[in-house]
């Protein structure tokens, strides 16, 4: 037998090892899944609609919890969506060029993504998602002591890993970015513990 029959037998035989073992690692991450998370977020607001030439940032908890369901693509890709309700603890205070001041409070935010990851191993998923989000915030004007409500559309991206502890249960920690309307912008880093059925 020369050399590159010998190669090729061998790359078929690992291939023939790794396709099964490739799909079983997609099938952990699949099917319905409910997963609560709580993280690190800092909220950028810039001022130009308030006549102000410069932006405010500000730090808080967030915490919510995600719904969604996974599907195995080929057998070495794993595809989903997820739908999340958060609240988030952030607040602030800024003044206009008038030097009118402004207290706000970020509430809750609905997001609605789908994701695409790979198997690493046999417990280990990483991922990209990205979707549509929704956040409410509540200004008050000093002056008038006056509360505005106001629901901003806005986009989300981020990247995490999910590590498989048992069949059924998963932690996982990630990355988001998301920009809404009004010029507002925030970073999340998230950790959180999950379900599979």
């Amino acid at each position: 037998m020369n050399r590159s029959t010998a190669c090729a037998l061998a790359a078929a035989a690992l291939i023939g090892v790794a396709a099964p073992a490739a799909a079983q690692d997609a099938a952990t991450f699949t099917g319905p899944r409910v997963e609560a998370q709580v993280g690190w977020e800092r909220i950028r607001f810039d001022l130009g609609d308030y006549g102000v030439e410069e932006s405010t940032q500000d730090s808080g908890i967030t915490y919510g919890a995600t719904v969604g369901y996974d599907v195995a693509l080929g057998t070495s890709l794993v595809a989903g969506v997820e739908a999340t309700l958060s609240y988030s603890s952030t607040d602030g205070a800024f003044a206009d060029s008038s030097a009118l001041g402004y207290t706000y409070d970020t509430g809750r935010e609905l997001a609605v993504a789908g994701r695409v990851g790979v198997p690493v191993g046999s417990s280990a998923l990483l991922y990209g998602k990205a979707g549509y989000t929704n956040l409410r915030v509540s200004a008050v004007d000093d002056a008038a002591t006056t509360t505005t409500r106001t629901d901003l559309d806005g986009i989300q991206a981020g990247v995490g890993a999910e590590i498989a502890l048992t069949p059924s249960t998963f932690v996982k920690g990630e990355y988001s970015y998301s920009d809404y309307e009004n010029d507002i912008s925030r970073h999340r880093i998230l950790t959180g513990i999950g379900i599979r059925f």
